[in-house]
């Protein structure tokens, strides 16, 4: 199944050899998420304390093929042998990935569980469901997810070609939907307990007591955030609130349906 994401790969078997001889992380973490759930955000505060690896995306089918070059890896036992070395930080690995892309990569979770046992989990989603798919449809359809690099006037530019379109936030939330439920049945499949974070939360209280929160679940000490602003900001505009606030007058009845599929995860979720 994985074999296609590497077809194209040429191994440079000197790059390979001096990966493989560095050691590799013997402690995992994986950070479920949904899309527009803050997952940029917390992957760069993560990854800016130099001590709880890079915790990207090294499982997106769009990003195997390129990393996979860049590591030597022909196989998907290879690409995690080497990934544990070349994200080793202190130990540590991380990485994060949705239920879309994890089905799309191992199948299920079983597969991934089998290259990762032991590790330790975390499940990051967002309370507003409606906020959440407006803000992935906007991404969607004007091909800006973050705000690094990006300049006002390409901004103003998405934000002029963004309209409402009620089809695409239902496909979207949907699309959220299903990658909830496939989390939470994995969970319970395999007795995990994942830590549980949320993106209002994560957002409002800031990256020190966010860090707090990922090495107490880790088992680690307290980490004192590098200073300096992120480089990630909100991309949500009054546009996007208006949007979300005319799909929740006109769709009541199916927002209903979606909270009571929603309250394992709801019910759960930090105050």
């Amino acid at each position: 199944m994985t074999a296609r994401f590497f077809h194209d790969v040429t191994v440079d078997e000197n790059r390979k050899a001096q990966l493989m001889r560095q050691p590799a992380a013997t402690r995992t973490y994986v950070i479920h998420f949904t899309p527009r759930s803050g997952s940029s955000w917390l992957t760069e505060v993560i990854s800016r304390t130099g001590q709880l690896s890079a915790a990207n995306e090294a499982f997106n089918p769009n990003f195997i093929p390129r990393i996979a070059q860049a590591l030597g890896a022909a196989t998907m036992e290879d690409y995690i042998a080497l990934l544990l070395r070349r994200f080793n930080t202190g130990g540590i690995y991380g990485v994060e990935i949705t239920a879309h892309q994890m089905n799309a990569v191992f199948g299920s979770y079983e597969g991934f569980h089998r290259f990762f046992p032991d590790v330790t989990s975390f499940w990051l989603t967002r309370k507003d469901i409606v906020a959440q798919a407006v803000s992935l449809a906007k991404m969607v359809t004007t091909s800006v997810a973050h705000t690094p690099g990006l300049d006002a006037q390409r901004l103003q530019e998405a934000e002029r070609g963004f309209d409402y379109d009620a089809k695409l936030i239902k496909q979207w939330l949907l699309h959220i939907l299903v990658a909830e439920e496939a989390c939470e049945d994995w969970f319970e499949a395999y007795d995990l307990a994942p830590r549980r974070l949320c993106y209002e939360q994560i957002t409002t209280q800031g990256p020190g007591p966010t860090l707090d929160e990922i090495t107490g679940h880790l088992g680690l000490p307290p980490l004192n955030h590098p200073p300096g602003a992120l480089s990630h900001a909100k991309l949500g505009t009054q546009k996007n609130a208006e949007f979300a606030e005319r799909f929740r007058r006109e769709h009541p009845s199916f927002l209903s349906e979606v909270a009571a599929r929603r309250q394992r995860t709801l019910s759960r979720l930090p105050d």
